[in-house]
């Protein structure tokens, strides 16, 4: 939601105290005034609050948790808690906001976040730069070298994706061990990208970025079903139907790919890669 907002009221209010709502990977960026208020919800999960006029998050009232969110460069306060709400805000960053990063935030509520320079060095919170691939630009998912890798909420096992479309449960840090990061946004360390029109006839190209020199493998299918896939990851290619799996190029990469002519039009593709660094 963009540009949203106006006379006090913010784009996502939540007040039923009846019916709960739940939030799941929603984003309000630029608003006239705040980006979320909420009085009542089940959970909040993977949203973000960015560049808007006034606080990213107001937890007004209810009880219900506030999960792996992202509120940066707000004009007032990133996340701000009222005394009537009950809860824990949890893997979540919230950085660069004008008036504060949180407020109203009590010791036993805020745990494994980033932004809170009282509360930091207690319960897993850090205090420093999340290090974004663009802030100024909104792009908020996270470098390499960012603190919030693998340093979310330990006891969190998130299923699906993130807002950029990265499973949400990876080995950030390579390490054989798949923790949730900090934030709304899930570090990979490989990209995939598809250049060209996939029609029959034409030829695409599969372009893999990420850290050089990984080894990397191409899962195609014609269906999707998410699968814990080891220690890597989700699968989301369904290898029980049709489907094709390859060894492809050190990362970077670039693959052309000849779509045949007699491929039938309409049927879905859907194409995943895993990138191994050398010592797994």
């Amino acid at each position: 939601l963009s540009y949203g907002g106006g006379a006090s009221i913010a784009p996502v209010q939540v007040f039923s105290t009846t019916a709960l709502a739940t939030l799941d990977a929603v984003r309000v960026e630029r608003s006239l005034t705040k980006g979320f208020f909420l009085t009542a919800a089940s959970a909040v999960r993977d949203c973000v609050a960015w560049n808007c006029a006034q606080d990213g998050f107001s937890l007004a009232n209810g009880t219900f948790d506030l999960l792996r969110c992202t509120a940066v460069a707000n004009g007032g306060i990133g996340v701000t808690v009222a005394a009537a709400h009950t809860g824990q805000i949890m893997s979540t960053v919230s950085f660069n906001n004008v008036t504060a990063n949180y407020d109203g935030v009590l010791a036993g509520e805020l745990f494994n976040s980033l932004g809170d320079p009282v509360l930091a060095g207690s319960n897993g919170n850090v205090n420093t730069d999340p290090l974004f691939v663009d802030e100024v630009n909104g792009d908020l998912r996270l470098t390499a070298a960012s603190i919030c890798i693998d340093n979310g909420d330990p006891l969190d096992k998130p299923s699906g994706y993130d807002l950029a479309g990265f499973p949400r449960l990876l080995d950030g840090k390579l390490n054989y061990v798949r923790k949730v990061d900090m934030g709304a946004y899930e570090f990979d360390n490989i990209e995939m990208a598809l250049t060209g029109t996939p029609s029959p006839g034409n030829t695409i190209h599969l372009v893999l970025s990420g850290k050089a020199g990984m080894d990397t493998w191409i899962f195609l299918g014609v269906a999707s079903f998410e699968l814990s896939f080891k220690t890597f990851g989700p699968l989301a290619v369904d290898v029980s139907q049709p489907s094709l799996i390859f060894n492809f190029l050190p990362l970077p990469s670039s693959l052309p790919l000849v779509v045949p002519l007699d491929f039938p039009v309409g049927i879905p593709v859907y194409a995943q890669a895993l990138g191994l660094d050398g010592t797994m």
